[in-house]
């Protein structure tokens, strides 16, 4: 990336993409950076510039919540938690509460106040997890009321505060394996995102 640097610098790129450049080429050669962005200095540059979009202000941040999923950059159900509260679409946060006695019937729901001051929820169940093959990642088992309480939350999200997300996947990486693939950014990033996801049924 050396080269590209160098390169740009003579044609007069911009201070904050030459910047992301720069940063790009130390953390790729650090042992401290999550183990899939290591030596990929353009996937580096990448989250880096998708992070100034999203106004994380924090590199660090910016590499640890935004994540390889199928080549495609996809942030964390934290962050996308993180954007809605600072778009202003919520006037409070998130509060989650569970029914259910049972694995098989547990129930997770979601609610916010949006800045209408309507009260709106959603919800996610075990029911739900088994019918979109969700339950395929033992975490369902080891941790259901997390699992569940994140599918909520991005529902949440998705439907009453898209804009905060400018069209970026989310996906709770926090609690799946993460395979490290290149970048591919071709087309919209959201392209894809029900697959991603799981969630090919919920409403739009």
């Amino acid at each position: 990336m050396n080269d590209l640097v160098n390169q740009n610098e003579a044609i007069g790129i911009s201070p904050i993409i030459r910047e992301h450049m720069l940063v790009a080429e130390k953390y790729a050669s650090s042992g401290m950076v999550p183990s899939y962005f290591r030596g990929k200095p353009e996937d580096i540059f990448i989250v880096l510039q998708m992070g100034e979009a999203l106004g994380i202000n924090h590199y660090a941040t910016a590499l640890y919540e935004i994540t390889p999923i199928k080549g495609k950059p996809t942030i964390s159900a934290k962050l996308a938690m993180t954007l809605a509260y600072r778009s202003g679409a919520f006037k409070d946060r998130i509060v989650f509460r569970q029914e259910g006695d049972s694995w098989d019937n547990l129930v997770v729901y979601a609610s916010v106040t949006l800045i209408s001051g309507e009260k709106v929820e959603v919800n996610a169940s075990i029911a739900m997890a088994k019918a979109e093959g969700w339950t395929s990642n033992p975490k369902y088992k080891s941790m259901p009321v997390q699992m569940l309480s994140y599918r909520a939350a991005l529902m949440l999200i998705r439907r009453y505060a898209p804009e905060s997300l400018l069209g970026v996947p989310i996906v709770d990486v926090e609690a799946r394996e993460v395979k490290s693939e290149p970048f591919k950014l071709v087309g919209r990033p959201s392209e894809d995102i029900e697959d991603l996801l799981g969630l090919e049924g919920e409403g739009k």
